[in-house]
């Protein structure tokens, strides 16, 4: 019952979050999405499994929440979506968006240590593309250096919290 509720919860987040990154991009287009959804982690965010249950209860929210809008969404509202719902959730999640040379193809996803979230096709493909930007860039995690510093070096264990 209580993962039905969390999952309601996330599924309503991402319907909305849909509806806003769509305005978004059509009034201020990319640049104007970035800046409102691609914003630093929060401080004290958790790196999270891609097998955590919060994960996957946003993921399977945004892939249900897009099955719903009356919109085409496709690659790129997905994986903003996906991002900022994590980063609002307290994960770590990245933002990636790549090119390939032949034939010609564009692609945006999210991720979670090298897991897609809601973008099932992206796994099996992502080697054939090249990344062209990356969110958030190595030197803006918004985590503190002495954070940073002691994740890379795993003194920083992880912590799991619960949403709900």
């Amino acid at each position: 019952m209580v993962r039905s509720i969390q999952r309601t919860y996330w599924f309503l987040r991402a319907y909305s979050r849909f509806h806003d990154i769509h305005n978004i991009l059509e009034s201020d287009g990319f640049g104007g999405a970035r800046n409102r959804f691609l914003k630093p982690w929060k401080s004290g965010s958790h790196d999270y499994d891609r097998q955590d249950k919060l994960i996957e209860d946003i993921a399977w929210a945004v892939e249900k929440a897009k099955a719903w809008q009356l919109k085409k969404t496709e690659c790129l509202p997905t994986s903003l979506c996906a991002y900022s719902l994590l980063r609002d959730a307290g994960a770590q999640p990245h933002f990636v968006m790549a090119v390939q040379s032949h034939p010609y193809a564009a692609h945006a996803w999210a991720h979670i240590r090298d897991e897609a979230i809601a973008d099932t096709e992206m796994d099996e493909m992502r080697c054939y593309y090249t990344k062209i930007m990356q969110a958030p860039r190595e030197n803006d995690t918004g985590l503190s250096r002495t954070e940073s510093s002691r994740m890379q070096s795993g003194s920083l264990s992880p912590q799991k919290v619960n949403v709900g």
